[in-house]
Protein backbone atom coordinates (compact mmCIF):
# COMPACT_ATOMS: atom_id res chain seq x y z
CA UNK A 1 0.00 0.00 0.00
CA UNK A 2 2.93 2.30 0.70
CA UNK A 3 4.30 1.79 -2.82
CA UNK A 4 0.98 2.64 -4.42
CA UNK A 5 0.78 5.88 -2.47
CA UNK A 6 4.43 6.68 -3.13
CA UNK A 7 3.78 6.40 -6.89
CA UNK A 8 0.18 7.73 -6.93
CA UNK A 9 1.01 10.71 -9.19
CA UNK A 10 2.54 8.58 -11.92
CA UNK A 11 -0.25 5.99 -11.56
CA UNK A 12 -2.77 8.77 -12.15
CA UNK A 13 -0.73 9.97 -15.14
CA UNK A 14 -1.23 6.59 -16.85
CA UNK A 15 -4.92 6.50 -15.86
CA UNK A 16 -4.80 4.13 -12.87
CA UNK A 17 -7.11 4.51 -9.87
CA UNK A 18 -6.22 2.70 -6.64
CA UNK A 19 -8.75 1.23 -4.19
CA UNK A 20 -7.94 -1.00 -1.19
CA UNK A 21 -10.10 -3.29 0.97
CA UNK A 22 -9.48 -4.80 4.40
CA UNK A 23 -11.17 -6.85 7.08
CA UNK A 24 -9.99 -4.24 9.60
CA UNK A 25 -12.56 -2.23 11.53
CA UNK A 26 -13.01 1.48 10.77
CA UNK A 27 -10.54 2.64 13.42
CA UNK A 28 -7.74 0.31 12.27
CA UNK A 29 -8.35 1.01 8.56
CA UNK A 30 -8.36 4.74 9.31
CA UNK A 31 -4.98 4.43 11.06
CA UNK A 32 -3.59 2.79 7.91
CA UNK A 33 -5.19 5.49 5.73
CA UNK A 34 -3.59 8.22 7.85
CA UNK A 35 -0.20 6.45 7.90
CA UNK A 36 -0.42 5.93 11.66
CA UNK A 37 -0.17 2.14 11.74
CA UNK A 38 3.52 1.78 12.59
CA UNK A 39 5.68 0.02 11.56
CA UNK A 40 3.52 -1.26 8.71
CA UNK A 41 2.15 2.03 7.41
CA UNK A 42 4.03 5.31 7.61
CA UNK A 43 2.54 7.23 4.68
CA UNK A 44 -1.00 8.66 4.54
CA UNK A 45 -3.04 7.21 1.68
CA UNK A 46 -5.00 9.40 -0.74
CA UNK A 47 -7.02 6.53 -2.19
CA UNK A 48 -10.13 4.87 -0.70
CA UNK A 49 -9.70 2.02 1.76
CA UNK A 50 -12.72 -0.18 2.40
CA UNK A 51 -13.06 -1.67 5.87
CA UNK A 52 -14.98 -4.47 7.56
CA UNK A 53 -14.86 -6.70 4.47
CA UNK A 54 -16.79 -9.92 5.06
CA UNK A 55 -16.24 -13.40 3.64
CA UNK A 56 -19.12 -12.83 1.23
CA UNK A 57 -17.63 -9.53 0.02
CA UNK A 58 -14.21 -11.15 -0.38
CA UNK A 59 -15.85 -13.78 -2.56
CA UNK A 60 -17.43 -11.07 -4.73
CA UNK A 61 -14.04 -9.35 -4.99
CA UNK A 62 -12.45 -12.66 -5.99
CA UNK A 63 -10.06 -12.68 -3.03
CA UNK A 64 -9.14 -15.76 -1.03
CA UNK A 65 -10.55 -15.79 2.49
CA UNK A 66 -8.40 -17.16 5.33
CA UNK A 67 -10.34 -18.58 8.26
CA UNK A 68 -9.07 -18.24 11.83
CA UNK A 69 -6.62 -20.90 12.96
CA UNK A 70 -4.27 -21.44 15.85
CA UNK A 71 -1.75 -18.95 14.43
CA UNK A 72 -4.27 -16.15 13.71
CA UNK A 73 -6.74 -14.44 16.02
CA UNK A 74 -9.13 -13.44 13.21
CA UNK A 75 -10.15 -14.12 9.62
CA UNK A 76 -8.67 -12.05 6.82
CA UNK A 77 -8.35 -11.64 3.06
CA UNK A 78 -5.21 -13.13 1.58
CA UNK A 79 -3.30 -10.40 -0.30
CA UNK A 80 -4.68 -10.03 -3.80
CA UNK A 81 -4.35 -7.36 -6.44
CA UNK A 82 -6.51 -6.86 -9.51
CA UNK A 83 -5.80 -4.62 -12.47
CA UNK A 84 -9.20 -3.95 -14.04
CA UNK A 85 -9.89 -2.29 -17.38
CA UNK A 86 -12.20 0.59 -16.48
CA UNK A 87 -14.14 0.59 -19.77
CA UNK A 88 -14.99 -3.11 -19.78
CA UNK A 89 -14.57 -4.27 -16.18
CA UNK A 90 -12.26 -7.03 -17.48
CA UNK A 91 -9.47 -8.21 -15.17
CA UNK A 92 -6.28 -7.73 -17.20
CA UNK A 93 -3.78 -8.76 -14.50
CA UNK A 94 -4.05 -10.23 -11.02
CA UNK A 95 -1.96 -11.60 -8.21
CA UNK A 96 -2.72 -13.80 -5.21
CA UNK A 97 -0.18 -14.37 -2.46
CA UNK A 98 0.15 -15.16 1.21
CA UNK A 99 2.91 -12.62 1.77
CA UNK A 100 5.04 -10.04 0.01
CA UNK A 101 6.46 -12.37 -2.65
CA UNK A 102 4.55 -12.31 -5.92
CA UNK A 103 2.61 -9.13 -5.21
CA UNK A 104 2.01 -6.60 -7.98
CA UNK A 105 4.26 -3.63 -7.31
CA UNK A 106 3.02 -0.13 -8.18
CA UNK A 107 5.97 0.30 -10.53
CA UNK A 108 4.97 -2.89 -12.35
CA UNK A 109 1.48 -1.47 -12.83
CA UNK A 110 2.89 1.73 -14.34
CA UNK A 111 5.09 -0.23 -16.75
CA UNK A 112 2.28 -2.62 -17.70
CA UNK A 113 -0.29 0.11 -18.34
CA UNK A 114 2.16 2.43 -20.10
CA UNK A 115 3.19 -0.39 -22.43
CA UNK A 116 -0.37 -1.57 -23.02
CA UNK A 117 -1.61 1.93 -23.77
CA UNK A 118 1.46 2.72 -25.91
CA UNK A 119 2.48 5.48 -23.47
CA UNK A 120 6.06 4.29 -22.99
CA UNK A 121 7.47 7.64 -24.10
CA UNK A 122 5.08 9.61 -21.84
CA UNK A 123 6.22 8.14 -18.51
CA UNK A 124 9.68 7.52 -17.06
CA UNK A 125 11.01 3.98 -17.13
CA UNK A 126 10.10 2.18 -13.94
CA UNK A 127 13.02 0.10 -12.75
CA UNK A 128 11.98 -3.15 -11.04
CA UNK A 129 14.98 -3.27 -8.70
CA UNK A 130 14.01 -0.29 -6.58
CA UNK A 131 15.29 2.84 -8.31
CA UNK A 132 12.36 5.21 -8.04
CA UNK A 133 11.21 7.05 -11.16
CA UNK A 134 10.87 10.81 -11.10
CA UNK A 135 7.29 11.92 -10.43
CA UNK A 136 7.02 14.91 -12.74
Amino acid sequence: MEGYQKHIDILKKVGVSVVAASVDDFISANEVAKGECYPVSKIAKSYPIGYGITKEQATVLGSYWKEKDSSQDRCFIQPSEFLIESDTGEIIALSYSDGGLGRIDARDVVGFVAGRENMKDDVPHVWPWGIDPPLD
